[in-house]
C-alpha cells in the first residue's frame, strides 16, 4: 500500500511484492472502506481473513430448526426498527446490563425479561408463531444476547452506560451522538 500510495507503477509493485495488480487495487479499496468505528479501515483491512463488511442475509428463512439462520436476527431488526429501539431503551434504562464476566467474556444480565418483552412486541407487530424468531425452540434468545452485546458496545459511551458506569472520567464527553469519533 505504501508503494501504491507513493505512485509506484503497478507492474513494479507486482515485481517487488509478488502481489498481482488486480489484488493491489482491491486491497487499496478495502483500506478505504469505512470501519464500524467511523474511520477508514486502513491497515486493518490487510489482515488476512478479516471481514471489512458485516454479513448480510439475503435468503428467506425456509423452515424451523437450529441450522441455517445466520443473519436472521439482524434482518428481523432491520425489518422492525421498533425491536432495536426496544433493546436500546432497555439498555439505557439499565433493565439489561452488559458486563465482563469472570472469564473475560461479556455477560448480559436481564436477558430473560428483555426476551419476554421482545416476544410480546413481536406478537404486537403481527408476527405469528410460524415466523422467526417465534418459530424457533429457544425463540431467538441467543441471537438477542449477541445483538444486545453488539448494540451495547457500538461506542465507548454506550458500553460504559450498559455496564452501569457510575462516574465519568474527565476526558469523556457526556453527549457524543452526532459528533465525529476522531479528531479531523
Amino acid at each position: 500500500m505504501r508503494l501504491y500510495c507513493g505512485r509506484e507503477p503497478l507492474r513494479a509493485i507486482e515485481a517487488a511484492t509478488g502481489i498481482p495488480v488486480s489484488s493491489v487495487r482491491r486491497f487499496y479499496e478495502r483500506c478505504l472502506a469505512p470501519h464500524a468505528d467511523g474511520r477508514v479501515q486502513g491497515w486493518r483491512a490487510l489482515i488476512p481473513f478479516e471481514h471489512v463488511k458485516p454479513y448480510w442475509r439475503s435468503a428467506k428463512i425456509a423452515q424451523p430448526g437450529r441450522a441455517g439462520k445466520a443473519g436472521a436476527f439482524a434482518l428481523l431488526l432491520e425489518r422492525y426498527p421498533e425491536l432495536e429501539a426496544l433493546i436500546v431503551n432497555e439498555l439505557r434504562a439499565h433493565h439489561v446490563v452488559v458486563r465482563q464476566g469472570s472469564t473475560g467474556r461479556l455477560v448480559v444480565g436481564g436477558l430473560s425479561a428483555l426476551h419476554r418483552r421482545l416476544r410480546e412486541r413481536c406478537l404486537e407487530l403481527g408476527l405469528t408463531e410460524r415466523d422467526y424468531p417465534l418459530v424457533q425452540a429457544e425463540q431467538g434468545i441467543r441471537s438477542l444476547g449477541a445483538a444486545v452485546k453488539s448494540i451495547a458496545t457500538r461506542s465507548f459511551e454506550e458500553a460504559a452506560r450498559a455496564a452501569l458506569m457510575q462516574k465519568r472520567s474527565g476526558g469523556v464527553r457526556p453527549h457524543t451522538e452526532g459528533l465525529p469519533l476522531v479528531a479531523t
